[in-house]
């Protein structure tokens, strides 16, 4: 603790608000400011602001004129909410004026005795010296009638220490220890710290059985074993256990702030949207795709396709509002189509994508289409075939929420099927980089 100051005639103005740290203002007409040498120094001091009064300690800075406040008593029973125009003076210590004014006897002849109370003055912390005996106490108790008076030096014989015997004294370990305040053998519930130790404690000695543990790391227990601390987590990993053995590190999330991911059981990752043939409009005034509703079977159920002819590439077109969790990166595209022949030809689709943003124009033109490889026809009437996947990437400047417009074709000079080839639609593959649109 810093040393404790008083200095007569202190009295000056503050202009701080509020609870905080005081800064010194000017001195009050006929009294003068903190001096320097009681920078960092603790003072005693009363703060007057209208009728409210503080009495604080705090530390004194010279340098910046401040005064810390930790409150003792107020008129609030808690730190004055100053409104820029208190008074404040150093004021004497209680305690330090009590211990000042506190009665000492350095002269009796005798030691003192249950009688020596507080009826005689006496207060604890008073001192006693028997000048014969040449032993002094120290006042414990000054309750009426049972005072208590510790002896503070070492009377020989008596099972204490005096440093002039080299420990030839020594009658009473039990009672050297205790005043030497080391802990006693057994049980102790004093000890507040444990100093010069060379060997870690063992956890049956309520230690860890370890001096030191990696940083960050997460501490195991291993019964009566040392205590073991895991490895710093990588960015995103958490720990898990198995109910059996040690828990260990677990690759969760994209990061600490990220998602879960998708091998775990996250939502971030590849997602699809179907756009089946009703959803896409036929080219209107060139090489149009027929939209055409066929009957499977025999009565067996209707579908809508868009038929793709053989003897020109035709066209068909349909738009898709991406979601908000869109990474705005490639498309995985396949093509769910059949035919009314039976002979293993090959049909060769294509597709481009183009985006568009807010206040883009819709003539935007289309990047060159993409195509997988050519799909070979079943040599079974109606068979459903799906093609392979195939990579798009989505022309123009992409972006999450962006309106993407698809255009859909068949390259005959790619294939060798002579029939129409029928697109029941589309599946489209997008990844997610976040679980939610919000």
């Amino acid at each position: 603790m810093s040393d404790r100051q008083y200095k007569s005639r202190v009295y000056f103005s503050t202009a701080t608000t509020g609870t905080g740290t005081l800064t010194v203002g000017t001195a009050e007409t006929g009294f003068r400011l903190p001096t320097s040498d009681l920078d960092t120094k603790e003072i005693d001091f009363i703060i007057e602001d209208g009728d409210a009064w503080e009495k604080s300690t705090g530390i004194y800075t010279h340098s910046g004129t401040t005064l810390t406040r930790v409150l003792v008593e107020s008129s609030t029973a808690s730190l004055l909410v100053l409104t820029g125009s208190a008074k404040v003076f150093i004021d004497l210590n209680d305690v330090a004026v009590n211990n000042m004014y506190r009665l000492n006897n350095d002269i009796a002849t005798t030691a003192p005795g249950v009688g020596n109370d507080n009826t005689q003055g006496y207060a604890v912390g008073s001192r006693w010296t028997d000048v014969t005996a040449d032993n002094t106490y120290l006042c414990q108790d000054v309750s009426t009638g049972a005072a208590v008076w510790a002896q503070t030096d070492a009377a020989a014989g008596s099972g204490d220490l005096v440093s002039t015997n080299n420990l030839s004294d020594v009658t009473s370990a039990a009672t050297s220890l205790a005043n030497l305040g080391g802990a006693a053998l057994g049980a102790n519930s004093d000890i507040t710290s444990l100093a010069g130790l060379t060997t870690a404690l063992t956890v049956a000695q309520g230690g860890m059985g370890a001096g030191t543990f990696t940083d960050g790391g997460i501490l195991l227990g291993s019964g009566t074993a040392a205590v073991t601390a895991m490895g710093v987590l990588a960015d995103g990993s958490i720990v898990v256990g198995d109910g059996t053995t040690d828990p260990v590190a677990l690759a969760a999330f994209s990061s600490s702030t990220g998602n879960l991911l998708a091998a775990k059981g996250g939502v971030i990752g590849q997602q699809t949207i179907w756009v089946p043939a009703s959803a896409m409009e036929a080219a209107v005034t060139t090489a149009a795709a027929t939209s055409n509703a066929v009957e499977i079977g025999t009565s067996l159920f209707a579908a809508r396709t868009m038929d793709f002819a053989t003897d020109a590439d035709d066209f068909a077109y349909f738009g898709i509002q991406m979601p908000k969790s869109w990474d705005a990166g490639a498309l995985l595209i396949q093509f769910v189509w059949s035919a009314t022949g039976t002979t293993a030809n090959t049909v060769l689709w294509a597709i481009a994508a183009t985006s568009l943003g807010d206040d883009e124009v819709l003539t935007t033109a289309f990047p060159t289409p993409t195509s997988p490889a050519a799909d070979t026809n079943s040599t079974t009437a109606d068979d459903l075939m799906i093609s392979a996947e195939v990579s798009v990437t989505v022309g123009s400047t992409p972006a999450a929420e962006d309106y993407v417009i698809f255009e859909v074709s068949r390259d005959v000079s790619g294939d060798t099927l002579a029939e129409d080839a029928r697109l029941h639609g589309i599946k489209i593959h997008y990844t997610i980089d976040t679980g939610v649109d919000d």
